[in-house]
């Protein structure tokens, strides 16, 4: 209800809440975009499946443009615990990594003051799986994806993506 009210009730403007790899939609569209590292949430498995529904979901020619967080981006950074506080919130994120099946678990432990100075603690867990690169071009091509170019981050870049890329963004094309 939230984001409606933040969209004004646009009419022209759908929200759905649906899985990721077996949505389902009476309808085409001419892109599909899939950010904050969405992919990063899926295995192996679930990002083919994923790829195959968008591909259902895009006229021919359709563009295709998501991020994930790159296995430098893992390595480097989430082998850490991170303190934060800001006097309002304070959280502690914590970091477990399992090189055997290429994820990373996460327990973020936020304690929100409220309005008569008293913390409240709420807890997330998350879990993200690690993809390379050439693991998800592979995809994509046996996806029927084609003209497919990664990015560094959000950068107008030459389409190179350096080894040192915390984010790598994709697009591609529905044959």
């Amino acid at each position: 209800m939230r984001a409606y009210e933040k969209l004004g009730r646009n009419p022209g403007v759908k929200l759905l809440n649906q899985d990721m790899t077996n949505f389902k939609i009476d309808d085409r569209f001419e892109a599909c975009v899939c950010c904050c590292d969405g992919i990063n949430y899926l295995t192996e498995n679930q990002t083919a499946l994923f790829f195959k529904n968008v591909r259902e979901h895009l006229n021919p020619g359709g563009k295709f443009i998501f991020d994930m967080s790159t296995e430098y981006k893992y390595e480097t950074m989430f082998n850490e615990t991170y303190v934060y506080d800001d006097g309002e919130v304070f959280y502690v994120w914590e970091n477990m990594s399992d090189e055997c099946s290429n994820k990373i678990d996460m327990e973020i432990n936020f304690f929100v003051r409220d309005s008569s100075d008293k913390y409240s603690r709420i807890t997330e867990e998350q879990t993200q799986y690690i993809h390379t690169i050439k693991n998800i071009v592979d995809m994509l091509k046996s996806e029927g994806f084609s003209n497919i170019k990664i990015y560094d981050d959000y950068n107008n870049g030459s389409g190179v993506l350096p080894e040192e890329s915390l984010r790598a963004v994709f697009c591609a094309e529905k044959l």
